[in-house]
């Protein structure tokens, strides 16, 4: 139950951090959709299903395990990952940041490893890579962050 709740008023909290970070994009005179419709629609539908996640929650009377301070450390842990990812995007660029994080992440949750476990994470990693790059340079025609060897 805590773990529900905690996942709902984080997952809300992200939702109103990118509404406020989108009000930064800029606007078209010609069409109310520019570049901040698609997120902040995203937002919207996020916040709404964290802000029901957390009716639910409340609504219950069963007692939840609370998160121990081993699921507290495996949290931290993947936020400081994805931490280091924003700050290293810039400068290594997105296909080595995202390639790495994706790596390190799929690690971690395997929490075991094996060849078989980087080579699982490498492939997802890549299909990861490709497919953003393919939605939002070949598709968008947005640019993805360069970095040193791009």
């Amino acid at each position: 139950m805590k773990a529900d709740l905690f996942a709902g008023i984080s997952g809300l909290f992200l939702s109103i951090v990118v509404w406020l970070i989108s009000a930064s994009f800029p606007v078209f005179a010609v069409s109310k959709a520019g570049p901040a419709y698609y997120p902040r629609a995203i937002a919207l539908i996020f916040g709404l299903a964290c802000l029901g996640l957390i009716f639910q929650t409340l609504k219950k009377k069963e007692a939840g395990n609370p998160m121990t301070g081993y699921l507290w450390l495996r949290l931290a842990v993947i936020v400081g990952i994805l931490i280091a990812y924003y700050f290293c995007i810039r400068s290594l660029g997105y296909f080595f940041s995202t390639f790495f994080a994706g790596i390190a992440l799929a690690m971690y949750v395997f929490q075991k490893f094996t060849v078989r476990n980087l080579l699982l994470s490498t492939a997802n990693a890549v299909i990861i890579c490709v497919s953003i790059y393919f939605i939002f340079t070949i598709l968008l025609k947005a640019p993805l962050p360069r970095g040193l060897l791009f």
